[in-house]
């Protein structure tokens, strides 16, 4: 949760609001009472889209095809599958209620996890749609059609990072500086 992260990583002390409320300088908000009440909300939640549920083998052939797709690429894939390489996730299938370990070495194993044991929950025609298309990853960023735990929603890109490299057609330089800004801290 966002409040809990903030609050173990940063001296300030976040507020907390739910729709309604008034700020009232002199006093603070109820903050367990209104993560409370957005809980509620979360749970009341009924997703409408209904979703084509892909099967197991067929997510199989399209990360084959995925792989084959971005190993042919050029040099700087190779970056970028050296990096996604060294990320191992796991993702909860809504439609499957089964977890996956997912990696570009080991491709997609059942897991014995939970959906809030995994790192992402998602459709298994999220996950098809990532194989499928290069700019998958990114168009499941815009449409919000996963969950997960980790707290920089950006880290998703980083698991599929060799087709982001396809798909945004990256210079060497260009590369070169996105990572060394991912790794100087500001």
């Amino acid at each position: 949760m966002v409040y809990n992260y903030l609050k173990s990583r940063h001296s300030a002390k976040p507020l907390y609001f739910y729709p309604g409320d008034e700020w009232d300088f002199e006093k603070t908000p109820d903050i367990q009472q209104n993560i409370n009440k957005y809980n509620l909300d979360y749970k009341k939640i009924k997703i409408k889209h209904k979703t084509k549920i892909i099967s197991e083998q067929q997510l199989k052939e399209s990360l084959l095809k995925y792989k084959k797709r971005i190993k042919g690429f050029s040099i700087y894939n190779t970056i970028g599958q050296l990096l996604s390489k060294s990320y191992t996730t796991n993702i909860f299938l809504w439609d499957h209620k089964q977890g996956y370990s997912f990696s570009h070495t080991r491709g997609l194993t059942k897991i014995k996890n939970t959906s809030d044991e995994c790192d992402y929950q998602m459709s298994s025609e999220s996950l098809y749609f990532i194989f499928q298309f290069d700019y998958g990853i990114e168009t499941l960023q815009v449409n919000g059609r996963y969950k997960t735990k980790i707290f920089d929603t950006r880290d998703l890109s980083y698991r599929f990072f060799a087709s982001v490299i396809k798909y945004r057609n990256l210079s060497l330089i260009e590369l070169i500086i996105r990572i060394i800004r991912k790794l100087v801290s500001y």
